[in-house]
């Protein structure tokens, strides 16, 4: 019996071996499978309650307008109650004419519903810029040192960019693609991208697992977990034409050569290896700017294998000779690839993305990127199930540890095996770090915990085999093999796990852009001029440069500049001169008045703010006069040629989420530039000190939030919930009087009631504002519809119920002579609409 068993269970190891590559092409054509599902099944599967919906929402539209014109003479609840019961007979009673309808839609709209797009903003960057290289031959009209002039981005004066190989990979793959098929869309075409690198990446972790000799049944199993992590699967999607999986790709291209080594001076190979790891870590600098985080991780690696190495009295000055021999060749290489003034501008962008990360010095203007969701700083159960699962974290974790204290059990290669552990738990901490400063960079963990999630699941397999071998069971029971292949039973039956999880992430990979905003794109792309600049936040900012071809006053790629600020005011802004004047100078030069008082005229940033806000809100012989009685007659000149010449034809394109999340407009707008400034000389004091600030860090969110006076509330639209007499309550609690124009906050998300500050709605097409002297909490309500009648309320701060962005989204500029309706795009099946207004200067 025993001979059977030890037969069956070296004959299972053999076909372990035989069997990796069926079973690499397996993993890969899972995560391929769940990768495709943004076309495969979000898109080309019809989506019923999509159908039912519109159906629905056209049945009762068109019994509403039947019902307000017979009934016109009864109130609006009364009218509201005939219509809900007509609507509910008809579906009750006309269940065929309901799918007839359905039906009729779902043949006509299939097409123009499930359209694909790409998957994400800044997908459309890059697709931009692969139009330009496919139509001209080059990236931009003006190249040099490294750098792209792209005239479209912070309107109206430009930006210099780093180029990047990403648009030229998607260029190729398009040239490759419609050599076969010459018709093929390019959009079709660049979705493919992250596909094709999910491959390699994943063909790349497998080869590195290999080199560190783990078992093939734990490879197959971490493998697993790793093409199906929720964080890897999101961001290599079909149609995720972004550059994020060249991260872990480049990753893993450095550490394969590092593996196995012993950095013995007098061996060819130690140099041929150390070339080629810092020459992965050069090649990814023409695909991320933040590629210096490759280099400084081999970096400390070496200077941590220094350290052991002369602790231990083993030949440091190896290891010394090799350390400086990387930094030479990535310096080398480095220069070679981007140039010598490339590499100088990439060196200072990362100079200033560390010290904005690690809060060193505080950006002096608002740190955009603490109100933007995928750069939020996340927890460590965020991080554990961007990953996977917490199980998949706890192994990794545990892995980690044994990489930091476990000594090697090789006897030929025991040195080398534990440089091994010492690389990868170097790498597991300093991507861990990395990716607790903002959700985002939580993919650069994924390699480095896939490979201690390996590492763990040896080790304590290790153990365990330890251990039966010391207790006193029978002979097959203290089998080692015996053991291994017990405990890969349930390590298996948990491979459930990753693939649900995979599958719910993978359902919810839907585009944000869709048929409204292609609509929108399409109004300005060809109703405006072609030197027009849209004004919007930095979401839309990508789709206008790329689908409508405008010039636009920020976005993605230029997300933390000081126009956000100028735009947050502008869109909070209670004044129509002031919000209007705003607007002009940013049209008119940008940012450049606030340079030209802080850099020539030395004048401090919170005073030169707010000499600038003002001066636009004046006309222009006021705004002289206010502006002398801090510059001379010269410079004064200077700064209104700045402020309040007449701009390019200009827009104000507002949309759903802008309305929605408005809170962070707040934390912009309310930026205090005096605070800031005593903050960064206290952060100096305390740096001096030894005391170092990240951005992971709680307290340092807080900070950075209470400059712009804490964290706000903002709820949602709400709806009447019933009505009697002249009082109507609304869902959210709110009880209004509109007889005598008074309201209540009852129970607001079931913690807070009181007074308002105030009350904001249109009588008659004017805008009306009422304050209430004895008001208990610091919030407002903006009533849209008829005051009488209105059609819903929102409870938020005063300075966004009366701002100029709630008054042109919800109540549609309405009272308002400097904003035209240029253009309303809808639709409630997909929840989003978008609204354009053209700036009327005089």
């Amino acid at each position: 019996m025993h001979g059977q068993i030890s037969k069956f269970l070296s004959a299972a190891r053999l076909l372990g071996k035989l069997l990796i590559i069926p079973a690499a092409l397996v993993l890969i054509g899972i995560g391929v499978y769940y990768r495709l599902f943004p076309v495969t099944y979000n898109i080309s599967v019809p989506n019923a309650r999509l159908y039912d919906q519109v159906v629905l929402f056209n049945l009762k539209a068109s019994l509403k307008n039947t019902i307000n014109a017979k009934y016109s003479y009864i109130p609006e609840n009364e009218r509201a109650k005939i219509l809900n019961s007509e609507f509910s007979r008809a579906i009750s009673e006309h269940p065929e004419r309901i799918a007839d309808a359905r039906k009729e839609f779902a043949e006509k709209n299939a097409n123009k519903f499930f359209k694909f797009y790409l998957l994400e903003a800044d997908s459309y960057y890059y697709l931009h810029l692969t139009e330009n290289i496919l139509s001209t031959g080059k990236i931009s009209d003006k190249v040099e040192d490294g750098q792209y002039f792209d005239p479209l981005m912070k309107a109206p004066n430009g930006e210099w960019r780093k180029i990047e190989l990403h648009p030229y990979i998607g260029a190729f793959i398009y040239k490759l693609l419609s050599s076969v098929k010459k018709d093929i869309p390019l959009d079709a075409c660049v979705a493919v991208t992250p596909i094709i690198l999910f491959i390699l990446v994943t063909a790349l972790f497998l080869i590195v697992e290999s080199a560190l000799n783990i078992p093939k049944m734990i490879i197959f199993i971490s493998g697993f977990f790793f093409v199906l992590s929720p964080i890897f699967l999101q961001r290599s999607s079909f149609g995720w034409y972004d550059t994020d999986s060249y991260n872990v790709l480049f990753l893993l291209l450095a550490i394969l050569p590092l593996l196995n080594t012993d950095f013995d001076t007098r061996n060819k190979r130690t140099f041929i290896k150390v070339l080629c790891a810092a020459a992965a870590g050069s090649l990814y600098s023409l695909f991320w700017q933040g590629w210096t985080l490759l280099a400084s991780f081999i970096i400390l690696f070496f200077a941590v294998l220094l350290i052991k190495r002369i602790l231990t009295r083993n030949n440091p000055l190896n290891i010394l000779f090799v350390f400086v021999s990387f930094m030479l060749s990535v310096a080398l290489f480095s220069m070679i690839a981007l140039g010598p003034a490339g590499l100088r501008h990439s060196l200072n962008d990362i100079r200033d993305i560390f010290a904005e990360f690690l809060f060193i010095k505080i950006n002096p203007w608002p740190d955009i990127l603490l109100t933007v969701g995928e750069l939020k700083v996340p927890t460590l159960e965020r991080i554990a199930y961007s990953l996977g699962n917490m199980f998949f974290f706890i192994v990794s974790l545990m892995g980690f540890i044994f990489c930091v204290t476990k000594r090697s059990r090789s006897v030929s290669h025991g040195e080398r095996t534990n440089e091994n552990y010492l690389l990868i738990a170097v790498f597991y901490l300093l991507a861990f770090i990395l990716s607790k400063t903002a959700q985002r960079f939580i993919i650069f963990l994924l390699p480095a915990a896939a490979l201690t999630f390996s590492v763990g699941l040896t080790e304590m397999i290790f153990l365990l085999q330890k251990l039966s071998a010391s207790l006193p069971l029978p002979r097959i029971a203290r089998s080692g093999k015996f053991v291994y292949f017990l405990c890969l039973l349930p390590l298996v039956f948990l491979l459930k796990f990753p693939l649900i999880c995979g599958y719910v992430v993978a359902v919810t990979q839907r585009p944000i852009f869709n048929v409204v905003w292609e609509k929108a794109m399409n109004d300005l792309r060809t109703l405006t001029e072609e030197d027009a600049i849209i004004n919007s936040w930095w979401p839309p900012g990508h789709f206008i440069k790329a689908i409508a071809d405008r010039r636009v006053t920020f976005d993605g790629a230029t997300i933390n500049s000081p126009e956000a600020y100028w735009m947050a005011t502008f869109l909070l802004s209670p004044d129509q001169d002031e919000a209007l004047g705003i607007l002009r100078m940013l049209n008119l030069s940008g940012n450049k008045a606030a340079d030209f008082l802080t850099n020539e005229k030395h004048m401090p940033l919170s005073k030169a703010v707010s000499l600038i806000k003002k001066v636009v809100a004046l006309r222009t012989k006021d705004a002289e006069i206010e502006a002398r009685k801090y510059l001379n007659e010269y410079d004064t000149q200077k700064l209104l040629t700045l402020t309040h010449d007449t701009p390019p034809e200009s827009y104000c394109f507002l949309y759903d989420e802008m309305a929605e999340d408005a809170i962070g407009f707040l934390y912009v707008k309310n930026w205090d530039f005096d605070k800031l400034e005593k903050i960064n000389v206290s952060k100096k004091a305390a740096l001096m000190k030894g005391h170092l600030f990240w951005r992971g860090s709680e307290n340092n969110v807080e900070t950075i939030w209470s400059i712009a006076g804490g964290f706000a509330y903002i709820g949602k639209e709400s709806r009447p919930s019933k009505r009697q007499g002249d009082v109507i309550s609304f869902d959210n609690g709110v009880i209004y009087n509109t007889k005598l124009r008074e309201i209540l906050i009852s129970n607001l998300e079931n913690k807070v009631s009181g007074i308002p500050q105030s009350i904001s709605f249109l009588d008659n097409g004017l805008y009306v504002r009422k304050n209430f002297p004895n008001w208990s909490l610091k919030l407002s309500v903006l009533l849209t519809g008829n005051p009488d009648n209105p059609t819903s309320c929102i409870v938020a701060p005063t300075d966004i119920t009366t701002s100029m962005l709630f008054r042109l989204y919800y109540l549609e500029g309405r009272g308002l002579n400097h904003f035209e309706k240029f253009s309303v795009s809808s639709n409630p099946a997909f929840k989003t609409k978008i609204i354009i207004y053209k700036i009327k200067w005089d």
